[in-house]
């Protein structure tokens, strides 16, 4: 008999994929995308309407399957998929409304009221997080009081890639790494926190269970498999978190090793044995569950990497981030003292302030795009210093090695100037669509292929394509840090909480 095939679907911000993995071949064998499909019903607003997210998921799956010569060969499949946004069902199973995407700033009112009133260290000893616009919790706030009749009625909460599955299987659930995204959830205990639920006028019921990664959600409805080109029956794997999915597989469980996980937003993490506590709440740094185990991640990050890259693209280059990035090669290093503060869209952590965004400075007329264009990538960069310098010193782990994955960190310019600025090796993981092919690892484990998550991760053959700091840049960037920080400063003081 032919060795099984695993599927993974990756739900994330601006596309929609479907990934085959082959464990014979250790290797992903077909890959579909599908744009995402977004609305914007006032300026500044975005949402997913949950019937074209459906289709999108269809469309994708459809398609790799089209490519597998038995399709029945598929024996399992794993989700992953964007963080923080989910759907309001009614008692029915059915949507209420259109899901309000991760970044949209609905909710922002609700921050600075949690800040005032909520203790913020208790806040972070349950949740492993401090209160920011992208959490769930305030997306909830939002509902209470502008659609009022929606949130009556609202009798199950689910996260994107839960609905997905709950499409497929029938089953309603969830797992750590979404869950610790609601800002109402006890990484600890790893249970809903009833006292935070009662602060969005909510309790345990309208949440999903939480169960680990390596448990089948269910299984996949005869109709749907159908729909979809898949045999019925096979398992259905929650992954959870896709930047979480995707640093598990790019290998930040090894010794000395962060990961730099750059989409449209950023994240960057070391996995640690246990919640960090007080500590993670003093260097203002997330702590959430690892997406498989019983470990944690510590984390910075922010929601404008490869999004800044773009808007700057959208702004003087015809929306082309190729070219950008070409001129930005063509500029010297340092961009003629031109710097920048990456935060179009407000910062993450370590960095609390909600009203503080983005900042160039020592702009002159001898900067030209190709300047404006590398001071931008040297921001990303000097971010990356940041965290880099704070996890070391917080969680004790001496990180030699930077692995990246990620569209942002696709390009060697973009790596070579990361690995400059934090001055160690930054090494590209050459996996096809990292995050759909851990989903389709777990969708192995569940299936029974794989005997446990560390078989899984040893049958992936990566390609590791390590960068060393350019020699001549090194000194260069030890000045570009020290400005970028004297900045920082300067605009953090300017800045209200």
């Amino acid at each position: 008999m032919s060795t099984p095939l695993f599927l993974g679907i990756d739900i994330g911000t601006t596309s929609t994929k479907a990934v085959v993995y082959d464990p014979a071949r250790g290797e992903v064998v077909h890959v579909a995308s599908y744009p995402t499909p977004i609305q914007h019903p006032r300026p500044e607003w975005a949402e997913w309407d949950p019937d074209a997210l459906w289709d999108a998921v269809v469309r994708a799956v459809r398609e790799a399957v089209a490519r597998v010569e038995h399709p029945a060969r598929i024996a399992g499949l794993g989700i992953a998929s964007v963080g923080e946004a989910g759907i309001a069902l009614d008692a029915r199973g059915q949507p209420l409304r259109p899901i309000i995407a991760w970044f949209d700033p609905r909710g922002e009112e609700y921050v600075g009221q949690w800040w005032r009133y909520l203790d913020t260290r208790r806040l972070y000893l349950i949740t492993g997080h401090f209160p920011r616009s992208l959490y769930t919790a305030f997306k909830l706030l939002w509902l209470r009081e502008h659609e009022p009749d929606i949130y009556e009625r609202l009798a199950r909460w689910l996260f994107v890639g839960d609905y997905i599955a709950y499409r497929m299987t029938g089953v309603m659930a969830t797992v750590p790494t979404l869950a610790a995204r609601s800002l109402l959830f006890d990484v600890v205990h790893r249970t809903w926190s009833s006292d935070l639920l009662k602060e969005v006028g909510l309790s345990e019921k309208h949440m999903p269970p939480v169960q680990p990664t390596t448990e089948p959600v269910g299984h996949l409805h005869p109709q749907v498999a159908e729909v979809l080109g898949l045999p019925a029956g096979i398992p259905v794997a929650l992954g959870g978190h896709d930047h979480v999915v995707g640093m598990w597989l790019a290998g930040i469980t090894l010794p000395g090793r962060a990961v730099d996980s750059s989409g449209t937003a950023q994240g960057i993490a070391v996995e640690i044995p246990r919640f960090v506590g007080e500590a993670g709440y003093d260097a203002q740094l997330t702590c959430y569950p690892m997406a498989v185990g019983d470990t944690y991640i510590l984390q910075g990050g922010m929601p404008t990497a490869g999004a800044a890259l773009q808007w700057l693209a959208d702004l003087i280059a015809d929306g082309n981030v190729e070219t950008l990035l070409t001129w930005a090669q063509d500029a010297e290093p340092g961009s003629r003292g031109a710097g920048v503060i990456p935060f179009l869209r407000g910062p993450g952590p370590p960095y609390r302030r909600a009203s503080l965004r983005g900042v160039f400075y020592q702009i002159d007329l001898a900067v030209g795009r190709a300047e404006m264009a590398r001071a931008l990538v040297e921001g990303l960069a000097c971010f990356l210093t940041d965290v880099i310098r704070l996890l070391e010193q917080v969680s004790g782990v001496r990180v030699q090695e930077v692995r990246a994955i990620g569209g942002t960190n696709r390009h060697p310019f973009v790596l070579r100037v990361k690995a400059s600025m934090v001055n160690r090796p930054v090494a590209r993981i050459e996996i096809p669509e990292v995050v759909g092919t851990g989903a389709a690892l777990l969708g192995g484990v569940v299936a029974g292929y794989f005997p446990n998550s560390r078989a899984a991760l040893e049958n992936v053959r990566p390609r590791v394509a390590a960068l060393s700091p350019e020699t001549a840049w090194v000194e260069v960037y030890e000045e570009v840090y020290r400005r970028h920080q004297a900045w920082m400063r300067a605009a953090l003081t300017a800045t209200s909480e």
